[in-house]
């Protein structure tokens, strides 16, 4: 369990790690865009929001890898309660083996005792038999008698001394025994303490894992809220997409319709500019023609070099309105193919960026259904 802990906890570092590459992509993105554009405005708004997303996925991820460690810990701390029942169930063996050892030494050492005071009573008798045969004997044979007597007297003395040194051996003995079963006393309050407290660590393993599984329940509900925040985040990646397709497009054809109505205004100004100017000539050429005739006929030809002049320069004119108007069509155009080009540029970056964002939600989404496996193999 506790080697699943730790590749659990592996698995949500590149998570982790995975969800800060999108915050950085998303920072990125955020710095790029443009706040005086109103589409861009709104999309750097939406991205804001999933920035915000994102932050909080990563708390919810630090808070569900605390609670992975808080795990390994419980997993720990199990596995030391397992190490202190073996220990406990080592000593009880040990103690067992060590009584019934001590026993057994204190039997052979009693039936010892016994075989040698079984001995020394029957060499007792044998004086006893002795000393009787001694005082049956005749009177003659009496110094014979005493000195057997003393003789006797210093085995029995002997005999004695054994015996009382036997009898204090067997008082150690009885007072090692006393303090091993005291011992063994304290070993069993200390079994009984161990087991209590072997209990204790039961009911609170019990509660903690209650408490586990409240917390399996709690990072459940967090995995399906994330679940339903990638998929919160994939419509709003989708919508301003399809929004900034369809308003480049109405802002091509509005470009394409202005630069219509601009070419029919200037073709109509400069229509009326010329009917303007052939008027004026035309009048001015009448009312020279019959005012002034025979007084300026000698000037006919200057005036006509004049007239040629000023419709030269007409032409001129007509020339660079043309011209202009030209040169305005193709600014135009190129213009609005430059910002064609700058939002479909625009459009491309985010659609890069999008499809690493997606990408990482793919992964991120392979690592959560891992993790949910992992949990459930983990609950089987």
């Amino acid at each position: 369990v506790s080697k699943e802990v730790v590749e659990m906890n592996s698995e949500f570092e590149q998570m982790q790690d995975f969800q800060m590459q999108v915050t950085s992509i998303i920072a990125e993105m955020l710095k790029e865009l443009d706040p005086d554009n109103e589409v861009e405005a709104d999309y750097k708004e939406k991205l804001q929001n999933v920035y915000q997303l994102y932050l909080q996925s990563i708390s919810q991820m630090m808070q569900f890898k605390e609670n992975l460690q808080a795990m390994t810990y419980r997993v720990q701390k199990q596995k030391d309660f397992a190490d202190l029942e073996t220990r406990f169930l080592r000593l009880q063996k040990g103690s067992q083996l060590q009584i019934s050892m001590l026993r057994q030494q204190i039997d052979q050492q009693q039936e010892q005792h016994q075989a040698e005071t079984q001995q020394k009573d029957a060499e007792m008798q044998e004086l006893l038999v002795l000393l009787k045969e001694l005082q049956l004997e005749r009177p003659q044979s009496q110094i014979d008698a005493n000195s057997k007597l003393l003789k006797a007297q210093t085995q029995l003395e002997v005999l004695n001394q054994q015996l009382k040194q036997k009898d204090d051996e067997l008082q150690k003995l009885q007072k090692s025994l006393s303090q091993f079963q005291k011992q063994i006393l304290q070993q069993k309050d200390e079994i009984s303490e161990l087991k209590q407290s072997l209990k204790k660590k039961d009911f609170e393993a019990q509660n903690e894992k209650e408490e586990e599984n409240e917390q399996k329940l709690q990072l459940k509900l967090q995995i399906d809220q994330l679940e339903m925040k990638i998929q919160q985040l994939e419509q709003i990646h989708a919508e301003p997409i399809v929004s900034s397709l369809i308003q480049l497009n109405n802002q091509k054809e509005n470009a394409k319709f202005q630069n219509f109505q601009m070419e029919k205004v200037f073709s109509d100004q400069l229509e009326n500019t010329i009917c303007q100017e052939e008027k004026q000539i035309q009048t001015t050429l009448d009312q020279q023609f019959v005012s002034q005739l025979e007084k300026k006929f000698f000037n006919v030809s200057t005036e006509n070099q004049f007239l040629w002049k000023k419709n030269d320069q007409l032409e001129e004119q007509i020339l660079q309105l043309q011209q202009r108007l030209k040169e305005a069509q193709e600014i135009k155009e190129i213009e609005a193919e430059q910002e064609t080009m700058k939002i479909k540029s625009q459009l491309l970056q985010k659609s890069y960026k999008l499809e690493q964002l997606q990408q990482v939600f793919q992964e991120s989404e392979k690592m959560i259904k891992k993790a949910q496996i992992k949990q459930l193999q983990k609950k089987k």
